[in-house]
């Protein structure tokens, strides 16, 4: 898995000051280009498995997008609601949604490529199969409040706190590559590649 935090790019902060107010969109705030901590860690991760340098690895990467709850309104999609499909096995136990999921990858895939090109080549240059989920720790935006010290940080009150798609990423690994465990609706794609679309499994 790789985070990458949108409001940490100048380009998705210009984007959500349209729509959003959240502190974290100021441009006083640190921004990092996180593509080059992709490419670091491809780096590592092909010398310690003793992979060629152009050589793809062939395990799924997963690309978490944070702090959805700012930028969600980018993505013609529901990010709020759970990708969980009750009753769905034998009527009484619940499935993991696997083809939203995929649904919803296309687009954040095609949503990223628009804004930062550089993080999708570095993540489709370094993995055969890679899927962009969308989350969010919080569910709403931090206030900025002042420090006892002086200055001022970002606090959350905890009873504020409504995560949205946090556990998604492991119920989608759990459903889409292992048996027995949890359960997946029928899936006929598997992640998302360079054309922006599903490549079957």
């Amino acid at each position: 898995m790789f985070l990458f935090d949108p409001t940490q790019d100048p380009r998705f902060r210009e984007k959500c000051r349209a729509f959003s107010q959240d502190p974290q969109l100021t441009s006083g705030r640190g921004t990092q280009r996180q593509e080059i901590l992709l490419s670091e860690a491809a780096s590592r991760v092909r010398r310690y498995a003793n992979l060629a340098p152009g050589k793809k690895h062939d395990r799924p990467l997963l690309v978490l997008v944070p702090k959805s709850d700012v930028w969600g309104p980018l993505l013609d999609e529901d990010l709020i609601s759970e990708p969980i499909l009750p009753n769905a096995v034998a009527g009484r136990l619940a499935s993991v949604d696997v083809v939203r999921i995929e649904r919803v990858s296309a687009k954040l895939r095609t949503l990223l490529l628009n804004e930062t090109p550089e993080l999708v080549a570095a993540a489709e240059d370094f993995c055969q199969h890679v899927v962009y989920i969308p989350i969010s720790a919080l569910g709403r935006s931090p206030e900025e409040t002042a420090l006892p010290g002086g200055g001022k940080g970002l606090f959350i009150r905890p009873k504020n706190i409504t995560p949205r798609w946090s556990a998604v990423p492991v119920l989608y690994m759990f459903a889409k590559w292992t048996r027995g465990l949890i359960a997946g609706n029928a899936v006929v794609t598997n992640t998302t590649t360079k054309n922006g679309t599903m490549a079957g499994h």
